[in-house]
């Protein structure tokens, strides 16, 4: 089972679900994009497939997104995007996610804080 993660060649949000991964034992390709030039893209208006479909440039690895975004997971025949998504599928598929509802309340909450402080620290 091939697992591939697409981001750019950063920690950023791409991190946590690096660290998930690494603790579920899972060996993934970890494809990078340098940062700068960011990897250009296909105006949608060109692809012919989902309307907010957009294809990003990773070296030999291009990749087709579903919003437009990445980080973006590849595995199963399946694509995930956005780092939370991905973050939470793969910590409920390794019981990272808490036991019952109230410990994934709080796990949602811990993580929700931490986004809630990075904003705060952007705005400085």
């Amino acid at each position: 089972m091939a697992y591939k993660l697409y981001y750019y060649d950063i920690r950023g949000a791409a991190e946590p679900i690096r660290m998930i991964l690494s603790y579920g034992g899972v060996q993934f390709e970890d494809i990078r994009a340098p940062m700068f030039p960011l990897p250009p893209k296909l105006p949608k208006e060109i692809k012919e497939s989902k309307e907010q479909s957009v294809l990003f440039y990773f070296g030999n690895n291009n990749t087709e997104t579903t919003w437009g975004t990445i980080p973006l997971m590849e595995f199963e025949g399946k694509k995930l995007n956005q780092s939370l998504t991905i973050s939470r599928y793969f910590a409920k598929k390794f019981h990272l996610a808490g036991s019952n509802d109230f410990e994934a309340g709080l796990c949602d909450e811990y993580v929700d804080t931490v986004i809630d402080y990075i904003k705060r620290k952007e705005q400085l």
